[in-house]
């Protein structure tokens, strides 16, 4: 019975010390410094090719450290928020927004929407944040897609991916909102890319009954 006390003692420090070790052997790798170059060398790379030829999410994942990956990739969100465009730093902002809606990375949801709500931010930049919202979970993210609708005079693509976003929900009541604005949309263009969301969430609200 004596040396279980001691036992215990050195088992308890040994939890300690695996819980502390962690979290800090993860974070160092996700702020690995060369898996972060070569994830913006992929997206300096830019093919004569259509974009949808060059998959720069195959090419990240064909790196590995599939969780350290995403960590540097929501990092760049904050890190190069204000790119200006033509810039490298603007390819990696855009890039990465445009990666972590194609994983779906739902921690990504905050720092996207910090960007589509950031007027320094560059519109082209804030509409792809939008698209990712999207595609990581338009149901969770639809107040915020919303919201981006809500803003008539902001930049059209901005409220066009809203709209497609918003299309993925099953929502009888932004359906609603879409027709409204629809009707109200001057913008040849918008209003047909509004009429086009309509239609497809109308299908699927119809699916559910």
């Amino acid at each position: 019975m004596r040396y279980l006390a001691p036992r215990a003692i050195v088992l308890g420090l040994a939890i300690m010390l695996s819980t502390a070790w962690t979290p800090h052997y993860i974070l160092q790798k996700q702020q690995d410094p060369e898996l972060e170059k070569k994830i913006e060398m992929i997206f300096l790379y830019q093919p004569c090719l259509p974009e949808n030829k060059y998959d720069a999410k195959a090419e990240i994942e064909k790196l590995g450290f599939e969780l350290e990956a995403r960590a540097i990739l929501i990092n760049m969100l904050t890190k190069y928020r204000y790119a200006k465009l033509g810039t490298p730093q603007y390819l990696y902002l855009d890039g990465a927004t445009h990666i972590v809606g194609k994983l779906e990375a739902k921690e990504a949801a905050t720092p996207l929407s910090q960007i589509l709500f950031d007027r320094r931010v560059h519109e082209n930049a804030r509409a792809r944040a939008v698209e990712s919202l999207g595609r990581i979970d338009a149901e969770a993210n639809k107040k915020n897609l919303l919201r981006a609708l809500h803003a008539t005079s902001d930049y059209f693509l901005i409220r066009v991916n809203a709209a497609d976003a918003l299309a993925k929900t099953k929502d009888s009541q932004v359906l609603e909102q879409l027709k409204r604005y629809a009707r109200k949309e001057t913008d040849s263009y918008v209003r047909e890319r509004f009429e086009k969301s309509v239609q497809e969430l109308t299908a699927n609200i119809q699916r559910l009954n």
